[in-house]
């Protein structure tokens, strides 16, 4: 089955081992760490995905919100809007995300953000789609889907009886083309 309109996501490496994001909730600010526990790893692929994987960086991003001091009073929620740009709420108060502070250290083009504040309200929206994605808005007009190499072999005995052995490659190819996508 061919995707119907995919999402193509590429890696976001990160240099240091955590960065620093200052948020102001319900005017209590606060300079909060990325990720909320363990540390970056320099060689890993991290991924603006969603799916909650030990390398989503929605996630990290939703688990560091989480630890800021007013949290009891409401939660945090990471995702996407329709346009598959992030969007960050928290309910029952109201937040900033200071991205120009001078110990805001985290990348705000990671997520989408402008190089600016968001305005305090309930919930911020990225003006742009996140690192690593593109979205050609269209199905693509070949799809190979998941297919496997095939490797097989013919033997012959002294006496006659003939041996076959089917091996399946390790690899798998997946080729997928855009025809007419705008420039």
């Amino acid at each position: 089955m061919a995707l119907l309109c995919p999402i193509i996501l590429a890696p976001v490496r990160f240099a240091a081992t955590f960065y620093t994001i200052r948020v102001t909730c319900n005017a209590v600010t606060s300079n909060l760490r990325f990720p909320a526990t363990g540390d970056l790893d320099p060689l890993t692929d991290y991924f603006v995905s969603g799916d909650g994987d030990a390398v989503d960086l929605m996630t990290m991003l939703d688990a560091t919100l989480t630890t800021h001091p007013q949290t009891s009073l409401g939660g945090w929620q990471v995702t996407y809007n329709a346009d598959m740009r992030i969007v960050v709420t928290v309910s029952l108060l109201t937040m900033q995300l200071l991205w120009t502070h001078a110990s805001t250290t985290l990348d705000q083009a990671v997520f989408g953000f402008a190089d600016a504040d968001t305005a305090s309200a309930a919930s911020a929206t990225a003006t742009n789609r996140a690192s690593g994605m593109w979205r050609p808005a269209r199905p693509p007009s070949e799809d190979s889907r998941d297919r496997q190499e095939i490797i097989a072999a013919v033997a012959s005995t002294m006496d006659g009886h003939t041996r076959t052995a089917r091996l399946v490659a390790p690899k798998k190819d997946r080729d997928i083309v855009f025809a007419l996508l705008p420039q």
